[in-house]
């Protein structure tokens, strides 16, 4: 039996370690999709060897409910931790477009980035990016610039509208505001 608990204990902690690695090297979808269905595997695996190897039917339905406890959890709480991740990824993209290509003879910096339901009443996903820029160019300059670029979404293939918005903060700065809404919200828990 300790044998048995040490086991869970470490794929357990193997799979969270793995998870936080993932995030923390900013994975790519594929590889973190990759990385959860190795432990799903891993968990199947690991009760279905101790339902085979269990002699009497009661310990068969004992480990089948722990395997069913401890599994769905795990699953849910995993498909979450991947949505988060993966959502901040996409804000990031979504934001780099309009940091990486300021007008001529601008910087831009920014502000603020924002995922989760920030407009109507949940169960989407919103993306909203505010970037400082200091240029001599006026306001409508600015905005006709970003209006010439193609500006992606931070969900590809969703039917969401991007919203691009420049107005004056002071003498030469300007702050644009990008929103793409709404977006589906998978288990993104910001988004819910």
């Amino acid at each position: 039996m300790q044998t048995t608990l040490k086991r869970i204990a470490i794929l357990v902690i193997a799979s969270i370690g793995i998870s936080l690695l993932a995030v923390l090297l900013r994975a790519s979808y594929f590889t973190i999709t990759f990385q959860v269905l190795v432990f799903i595997i891993a968990f199947a695996w690991f009760f279905a060897w101790q339902v085979k190897n269990t002699s009497s039917t009661g310990l068969r339905i004992l480990w089948s409910g722990v395997a069913i406890v401890l599994f769905v959890p795990y699953l849910l709480a995993t498909a979450a931790g991947v949505s988060h991740a993966i959502n901040s990824l996409r804000l990031e993209r979504f934001a780099a477009q309009f940091l990486d290509s300021p007008p001529a003879s601008s910087s831009a910096s920014l502000a603020q980035t924002q995922v989760g339901v920030l407009t109507g009443n949940g169960n989407h996903c919103d993306f909203i990016v505010d970037v400082e820029i200091a240029s001599d160019l006026s306001r409508d300059e600015i905005a006709a610039h970003y209006a010439e670029l193609p500006i992606r979404r931070a969900i590809a293939g969703e039917s969401s509208e991007v919203h691009v918005v420049v107005e004056k903060i002071a003498d030469g700065v300007f702050r644009l505001n990008a929103s793409d809404a709404p977006n589906g919200s998978a288990l993104d828990f910001r988004c819910i």
